[in-house]
């Protein structure tokens, strides 16, 4: 299957295509979220809430490497949001 028929699959809401690149990209991201996150539900939850954007959005992407380029981008964002949170609620748990 060629470019052009992953992003017309897209366009048109084509839910094999989705399942498609799901199947090629979930385990990736899965890894990918691990190097920042030590829980492997929170991995779990930022691929598939990544996947629920991607879908979402899925109008919007005009070639292969720009679906690649916003899974990698939304995976590592929402890890770092979390790392962040769990930092701020660690300092206040130590203050209590």
């Amino acid at each position: 299957m060629d470019e052009e028929f992953y992003i017309t699959g897209l366009l048109q809401g084509d839910e094999q295509v989705f399942r498609e690149i799901f199947e090629k990209y979930h385990t990736r991201l899965c890894y990918f979220a691990s190097t920042f996150l030590t829980t492997g539900q929170d991995v779990e939850d930022v691929v598939q809430e990544t996947f629920v954007k991607f879908w979402q959005r899925r109008e919007h992407f005009p070639d292969l490497n720009s679906v690649k380029a916003f899974l990698y981008i939304t995976v590592k964002n929402r890890c770092l949001n979390i790392y962040k949170h769990d930092k701020v609620v660690r300092k206040y748990e130590g203050l209590l």
